[in-house]
């Protein structure tokens, strides 16, 4: 089969639209109830019976009859105790209370209940003080959901209180979309572990570590391949057994016009598809995308911040994707440069940039110093990059531009007014 050109030089949106385009959403499966945290729910969830199933006391005090009150105080014989995961199987009769728990059903006979602190005990008898009406700290069946009633709808991320109530409404699994497994691949003979001693012209290998836990952070699962050399039968050999292993194949280096990037040369090699390479953007220029045996896969540059670019531009919303996710969740606002900025005219740029709130309530943004695309600083230091659009060479200060918000760093997320 002859082998098709891949499309060159592509704007950014036309790229992460052919992706998108491309890669699934992986089936559902069933997922036990402890393991599904952050999936993304399949299926729709509802209650098979009345909760509670019966009334029950919302205090720790005693079961009574709101007709003892009529005078605001009682003097009651306690015959028994109530406690929550059994029905009592005695009955209050007027001028007697039942102790009891916060959750346990409410004996027959009473119709209300009162809480200890409002109560004080005279040898086998408790007085209580007030006015008591009927329900009063009383759970009525039903109250918190009805027999059929849907509780979760399919897209629902399965966050604690999700989880909560598949547990309420008696699910021990569900049906989700799965965590996509990324394989993880590092390309070049310069690369070293770290921990290891460096040669000269070798360099530690940090584009895996940082890849593997943007993986995490949208939701995937990196599976390591370790460090590759730049060596055709040593990539194809990766290559294949990645594309036979996981869902998506994560490639950083390799991707560019150099006599040892090898990435394409491999896939062709294999009969993969390449569909795109290169993007008109900066950094992360080069781009590769394409599928091998059905099984997507993403070229990202070797440069730190080039790989982390390229990962939040096209890898995260694709994984997203294939995860269930119904839509993009990068909060977006607009704010104006600080210092004037050059670019490329015919590029769009991704700045890393802090944001700082005037006094008018408008934001600011201050690049994170030298932009260079190897420079891993500036990406460590972002709360945001700062989106400087195509068809203008120059950026003044106050112009404004649209930013979009990172949470790489935990601890840094940006507070948003409303």
């Amino acid at each position: 089969m002859t082998q098709q050109p891949p499309n060159m030089n592509l704007s950014v949106d036309e790229a992460l639209e052919r992706i998108l385009q491309r890669v699934p959403v992986l089936e559902p499966v069933s997922v036990p109830l402890s393991q599904a945290f952050g999936l993304i729910l399949a299926e729709e969830v509802r209650s098979p019976a009345d909760l509670p199933g019966w009334d029950n006391s919302a205090v720790d005090g005693f079961a009574v009859r709101s007709e003892d009150f009529a005078t605001g105080e009682a003097l009651l014989e306690v015959v028994g105790e109530a406690y929550a995961g059994r029905i009592p199987d005695l009955s209050v009769a007027s001028g007697q209370a039942l102790r009891i728990t916060t959750g346990a059903p409410m004996p027959a006979g009473a119709d209300a209940a009162v809480m200890v602190e409002d109560t004080c005990l005279e040898g086998g008898r408790v007085r209580a003080r007030g006015r008591v009406s009927a329900g009063q700290n009383v759970r009525r069946a039903g109250e918190a959901l009805r027999e059929g009633q849907r509780v979760l709808l399919p897209g629902r991320v399965l966050d604690p209180a999700a989880l909560g109530m598949a547990a309420t409404v008696g699910r021990s699994t569900l049906r989700c979309h799965p965590r996509p497994q990324v394989a993880v691949l590092s390309t070049g003979d310069e690369l070293v572990e770290p921990g290891l001693p460096l040669r000269p012209g070798q360099i530690h290998d940090s584009n895996s570590y940082t890849l593997e836990g943007l993986v995490r952070l949208a939701g995937g699962e990196p599976v390591r391949f370790g460090l590759l050399e730049d060596r055709l039968e040593v990539l194809k050999q990766a290559l294949r057994r990645s594309a036979e292993e996981t869902d998506l194949v994560l490639t950083s280096a390799g991707v560019s016009m150099g006599e040892r990037d090898l990435v394409r040369a491999a896939l062709e090699a294999l009969g993969g598809e390449l569909d795109l390479w290169k993007v008109r953007m900066r950094p992360g220029k080069p781009l590769a995308f394409g599928s091998l045996g059905g099984v997507p896969m993403i070229g990202l540059p070797g440069n730190p911040v080039s790989s982390m670019i390229g990962f939040e531009v096209f890898v995260r919303p694709a994984l997203r994707k294939m995860a269930g996710h119904p839509a993009e969740s990068r909060r977006v606002l607009r704010a104006r440069l600080a210092e004037a900025v050059d670019k490329p005219q015919a590029l769009r740029v991704f700045a890393r940039c802090r944001l700082a709130e005037s006094a008018d309530g408008s934001w600011r943004l201050h690049l994170t110093g030298p932009q260079g695309s190897g420079i891993l600083m500036s990406m460590l230091e972002a709360q945001a990059l700062a989106i400087l659009p195509e068809g203008v060479a120059r950026m003044e200060a106050g112009d404004e531009v649209e930013v979009r918000l990172l949470d790489h760093l935990e601890g840094w997320r940006l507070q948003v007014r409303p």
